[in-house]
């Protein structure tokens, strides 16, 4: 078994071992394109990651999500990436982004990457190393996207989530299906989180306008 249909095999092991493959309930979301991500996605408030503090040009495994996260663990990848920042190691991205994206340079074009347990909703961008367009698939598990993504200043976004509480995320498996690009790079990673204090404050208190409104109508 070579290396990109073994990859494959373990997302869809995973796939079934969560019952994802013959759940209905997860989505994706591919609308933003270019555009810069929205706050929210299926419902869910998103959350982005930490600025990665490592040096430039470092090698890692694992990133950690945003201490608002209600999820448990690192956000991991199979192979080691290369810690870029827009303008220095990876020259282009969309939507004026200027921070921290992972580039992987493996002749498989594809990568694997396990989210935090728990997680329920997770969106990324890529682009491709080649200033050319390259088509990619994206899934994690019942979802697939497919994207011709432009390597000059053209990263994509995709968004997934799941309506189900019981049937969280639990990969995003990333592959190039043309020529190869000469590796890609992923990143502006956005997951759930638990909304800060001042939007529960606002929630409250549309709600009590709202019951003011219901009792003056009552009256």
């Amino acid at each position: 078994m070579n290396t990109r249909t073994s990859l494959h095999a373990i997302g869809w092991a995973l796939c079934f071992a969560g019952s994802l493959c013959s759940n209905a309930g997860i989505f994706v979301d591919t609308t933003p394109g270019t555009a810069a991500p929205p706050g929210t996605l299926g419902g869910y408030s998103m959350g982005g990651f930490p600025v990665d503090l490592t040096p430039e040009g470092t090698m890692i495994n694992a990133l950690a999500p945003p201490l608002l996260a209600p999820v448990a663990g690192n956000l991991t990848f199979n192979a080691a990436v290369e810690h870029d920042i827009i303008g220095s190691y990876w020259a282009t991205w969309s939507h004026g982004y200027a921070g921290d994206v992972y580039a992987y340079y493996g002749q498989d074009s594809q990568l694997l990457m396990m989210l935090p347990a728990g997680t329920m909703a997770f969106s990324l961008y890529v682009e491709p190393n080649i200033f050319s367009t390259f088509e990619f698939e994206v899934d994690s598990g019942a979802a697939v996207a497919t994207l011709n993504i432009d390597g000059y200043a053209g990263a994509k976004y995709v968004g997934f989530y799941s309506d189900d509480p019981l049937q969280p995320l639990q990969y995003v498996y990333v592959k190039q299906t043309t020529l190869s690009s000469d590796g890609f790079a992923v990143g502006e990673f956005m997951i759930n989180v638990v909304p800060e204090p001042q939007t529960w404050g606002l929630v409250a208190g549309l709600g009590l306008a709202v019951l003011g409104v219901a009792r003056r109508f009552r009256r």
